[in-house]
């Protein structure tokens, strides 16, 4: 079951379902990443939960608790690498991982949230 650090912190739109985190509506976007090897800048969705694990359930993977560790309050930001984890709605197991922009804790967010055109995104390292 995931278990979030801050329940009460969920934003407007989003919401726990039987374990599942389901996020809200997202906003207007432009399809626009620039960086590389040190990092990208990439427009997302916001509010987007970071967890502490590249998934949303327990597994041998992952462990046994997936927490939410901050959250990506801004539209735009920047990622440092990505891993490959659980499969998410975007059809692909990429996470990038990135910190927080309420208490500039770090984790990972499925690549679904991430304004890609490719993912992982060309010249971002792995984690």
């Amino acid at each position: 079951m995931l278990t979030l650090k801050n329940p009460s912190r969920l934003a407007a739109g989003s919401a726990l379902i039987a374990g599942t985190l389901v996020l809200g509506a997202p906003a207007a976007h432009a399809d626009t990443c620039s960086g590389g090897s040190s990092g990208m800048n990439c427009g997302n969705y916001a509010p987007s939960a970071l967890l502490n694990h590249s998934c949303f359930e327990p597994s041998p993977t992952c462990g046994n608790r997936v927490l939410q560790v901050d959250t990506l309050s801004t539209t735009y930001s920047w990622f440092k690498c990505y891993v490959r984890g659980e499969k998410h709605s975007g059809d692909n197991n990429v996470w990038y991982y990135t910190n927080g922009d309420d208490s500039g804790n770090y984790g990972y967010i499925p690549a679904s949230r991430v304004f890609t055109n490719v993912d992982p995104a060309p010249g971002l390292p792995h984690c």
